[in-house]
This record gives C-alpha cells, structure tokens and sequence, in this order.
C-alpha cells in the first residue's frame, strides 16, 4: 500500500506515495503478470516460431504497454476523469477491434481475395496472406493484444476509483474496484461476443478492410518520399 504522508506544513500528493521503487515495481508486476501469462504463454510461444515470437511479444509491449503504462502512471497528477475514461474507451476498443480481426481471419476463404488480386484490386494480396497466416494474425490480436489490453484497461480502472474516492476506508477500496472490474470485464465480454458475430457474418468484409489499410500503411512511406528506395 503506498504511504500517506502526515501534514507537515509542505505540499504533498493526494494519492500518496510509493515506499520504494522495487514496491512500485513489484505492485506493477503483480497487475500485470496473471495466470494467463504463466500457462498460455509457453505454448503459444511454441506454436508461433518460440523465439522469434518472444521478441515480437516483447516489442509489443514496450511499445505499446509501456507507453500507456506511463500514462496511466500520469492520470494521479492530471486529476481528470475524462482522461482517464477516455484511456480506457481507447484500450477497451482496441481489444475489442483485434478482437473481431482475429476471428475475421480465421472465418474467411482465401479464395475470393485471390479472384481480387487477380483482377488487381487494391490490398486483395495482402488480404489473402493474412487468411493464409490466419493461426499468426489470430494468437497476435486474440492474445497478445487482447492480454495487454485487459491487464491495462484493470489498471485504469483502479486508477479511476482513486480518482473518484480521496484516501477511502479498505471495504470501500475493495468494494469500488471489484465493481470497476465487473464493468470493465462486462464491457469487454460483451463487446467481443457481439464482435465475434459480426466478425464470422462480414469476415471477408473486415479482412479485406484491414488488407487494404494494411496495404496503404505499406505504401504510404513510397508516397511520401518517392525519391527514397
């Protein structure tokens, strides 16, 4: 538990301070690191190229949980809700788009988006290598994006209740996180079930969007400097 520093005259923060780095350090693990991390990992790492794999899951999340981890870190000291609520939509409907992506690929034919590739049709191509890579694009989106999304989108919210309650009594912090955790969860359950309808009902759809924005997030670099190779 942090420490609540006694008035002494001197500004201090309202949420308190940590006792030591390896305290903060170890509450941060203890959020982040759950069963799902101990016994998925290892054979998802197996399944998609082990090493190779490991240094794509690390690269994930020091770019994007890092980030948002110290973002979040930031919301005590902005004091706004709406920041914070607005983090949280944000981590919540990424894990919900990976989501239905992850399905998308896995509920579609390669076929017709080679019928469009051969009649060249922007990001046909890249449409069909992720229906072809269907199991790879699935364990990114489904569990590495979904695992940091959840785990991050729990750590908002707990940043939220101290937000919303000054130093509260333990039964009222115990309490109040346990709700923040069932909505959340709620959201996100919910949020993926409709997901996955609509992913296995429009999944040549979704993936031949997400071929094409893939395709011109490739071609974009050529586009803006067409002078380099």
């Amino acid at each position: 538990m942090p420490n609540v520093p006694a008035d002494n005259g001197q500004r201090s923060s309202l949420h308190g301070f940590w006792s030591s780095k390896l305290a903060f350090i170890l509450a941060v693990t203890g959020s982040a690191v759950g069963l799902g991390n101990i016994w998925k990992f290892p054979y998802i790492a197996g399944e998609n190229g082990g090493g190779a794999f490991v240094l794509i899951y690390m690269a994930c999340v020091f770019g994007i949980g890092l980030p948002i981890m110290m973002s979040e870190t930031m919301l005590e000291k902005l004091n706004s809700l709406i920041v914070s609520f607005l983090v949280l939509c944000f981590i919540v409907v990424v894990g919900i788009i990976c989501d239905v992506v992850g399905v998308a690929v896995t509920a579609a034919q390669e076929a017709p988006f080679h019928a469009r590739a051969a009649s060249g049709v922007f990001g046909a191509k890249k449409a069909a290598d992720l229906v072809r890579n269907a199991h790879r694009v699935a364990s990114f989106c489904n569990d590495v994006v979904g695992d940091v999304s959840g785990t991050l989108s729990g750590a908002i919210g707990v940043a939220i209740i101290l937000q919303l309650f000054h130093q509260p009594k333990p039964i009222v912090a115990i309490v109040s996180t346990a709700l923040m955790s069932a909505i959340i969860a709620a959201i996100i359950v919910g949020g993926k079930a409709f997901g996955k309808v609509f992913a296995i009902r429009q999944s040549t759809e979704i993936v031949f969007f997400v071929g094409r924005l893939l395709t011109f997030l490739q071609t974009l670099p050529r586009k803006l400097f067409p002078f380099t190779r």
